[in-house]
């Protein structure tokens, strides 16, 4: 076989000699002209179908590293998500590959001053929302699905790509070298302290926005991201400081300027599994804010409160039969989008209580057990997106009077149990050696949310730290 000469041009007929050359010979449209070499290394075929593929990024809770956690029943159920996607769905032919991305939490880097100061104050977010970013940009071409989970911080850092995306799409590889100070411009442009700085950002931020007649980005798409789903978002950073947590509850803010409360137009599903005895100021559950409009024109979002404290809903506790029930509601509520491995999710549960019996964790420990409780009200009505979840009415825990009593009158505020909700539910059995296991895994429960007198509560806290104050 002779040897190939890369300068030679290129002719009509194809070759039988040489895979090389058969690469560079003519398609329709293509420049007789071009050498095997420029033909290699600059000229794409436009002629080629390709397959759309499924990105799906996953980022964690705080302190929650799945590569470091060994002990299965203290998985978070973004871990447990994130092992339950297949590589490919075979439901279709050809199969769409599924490639996922786990972002471990904030406070999860190898020094102590990442596990202490990183894992307190959440300082290490926008690493973890670049590293996303970054991931989506280098493997997304246009037709791709996007997909969004997160858990706690890892919720919040979800939503915050999700609104970035929705407001500037995803950047190729060359423009991601303005990427950094399209970002800095993010977190300048709603600088109240700075009008100057702010007007300057927004006026560098204008021409790569999708709303920008300069910008061909996506243009005809509906919509770029396919799927959000998040398991209780904390809204704030979550910060304990002495005076919210002592007083006050920690009003949900914008990390960097980004808005992650408002549902972007460019999203086509949501799910949002929240806690229903979450009772932490510094926890405040920040829900999304839907818009009729998009509701119309088919976005589809649904907010759920289950039975359970922040991590009972987002898994890591040992005793984890309420966050399976999240984990399996999630999952039925987007497996006709992703193909998931079932049987791994089969080998999950291993109750100690019937199906919904679990009670709550208390999750007022340490420094959070000076803090001020509040209470969740959920907003149940046929306008909103938020249901309650039908275990919540198998639990003992009393629910509160108003909340019982728009239940009682509009039964069905409550979700119906998707078909795999439903087939977990029928062969939920409690494991053999539940007794024993009870026995030696005591934990503290939440308090009767019903119950529990929050203004006597607050003022014995005031007295408290009054008393405090008279030693400084």
């Amino acid at each position: 076989m002779s040897k190939i000469d890369t300068k030679t041009q290129v002719t009509d007929k194809p070759s039988t000699e040489s895979p090389v050359q058969d690469l560079a010979v003519n398609k329709p449209g293509a420049n007789p002209a071009v050498t095997i070499e420029e033909k290699q290394h600059s000229t794409p075929n436009r002629n080629y179908q390709r397959v759309t593929r499924r990105l799906i990024i996953c980022c964690d809770g705080t302190w929650q590293d799945g590569l470091q956690t060994k002990a299965e029943d203290e998985y978070t159920n973004i871990l447990r998500l994130t092992r339950a996607i297949k590589q490919e769905d075979r439901r279709s032919n050809p199969p769409i590959p599924q490639i996922c991305h786990y972002i471990s939490g904030v406070g999860t880097g190898w020094s102590l001053s990442d596990k202490i100061v990183g894992g307190a104050t959440g300082n290490t977010l926008g690493v973890k929302l670049r590293d996303a970013y970054a991931f989506l940009s280098q493997n997304y071409c246009d037709g791709d699905e996007i997909f969004l989970f997160g858990f706690s911080r890892g919720a919040f850092t979800a939503r915050t790509l999700g609104a970035l995306i929705n407001d500037i799409g995803i950047l190729d590889n060359k423009e991601m070298e303005e990427f950094f100070n399209i970002y800095k411009a993010y977190q300048d442009r709603n600088d109240k302290t700075n009008k100057k700085k702010a007007q300057d950002a927004r006026k560098y931020l204008e021409p790569w926005l999708l709303a920008s007649e300069q910008n061909n980005r996506h243009k005809g798409r509906q919509f770029i991201i396919k799927c959000i789903g998040v398991f209780d978002t904390v809204g704030a950073l979550g910060i304990p400081t002495l005076g919210s947590t002592l007083f006050k509850m920690h009003k949900g803010e914008n990390y960097m300027g980004f808005p992650d409360t408002v549902l972007g137009d460019k999203v086509e599903h949501c799910y949002h599994a929240l806690a229903l005895h979450e009772n932490r100021p510094n926890f405040v559950d920040t829900r999304f804010e839907v818009k009729k409009p998009n509701l119309e024109k088919g976005q589809h979002c649904k907010q759920v409160w289950f039975t359970g404290c922040h991590s009972d809903i987002g898994g890591s506790y040992r005793e984890h039969e309420l966050s399976d029930l999240t984990l399996i509601w999630m999952c039925a509520s987007i497996e006709s989008l992703l193909l998931l491995d079932i049987e791994y999710l089969k080998g999950i549960p291993n109750p100690m209580e019937g199906w919904g019996k679990q009670k709550p964790h208390d999750s007022k420990t340490g420094i959070f057990t000076l803090s001020m409780p509040i209470k969740r009200k959920p907003v149940l009505e046929l306008s909103t997106t938020e249901r309650l979840h039908r275990s919540v009415l198998e639990n003992d825990c009393k629910l509160a009077k108003p909340l019982q009593e728009k239940i009682d009158a509009e039964p069905h505020l409550v979700a119906h149990l998707l078909p795999l909700e439903e087939e977990f539910r029928k062969g939920w059995k409690v494991a053999a050696d539940a007794q024993k296991r009870k026995e030696s895994t005591k934990y503290n429960t939440s308090k009767d949310q019903k119950c529990f007198d929050e203004e006597e509560a607050q003022t014995m806290y005031r007295k408290y730290w009054d008393k405090m104050k008279s030693f400084f």
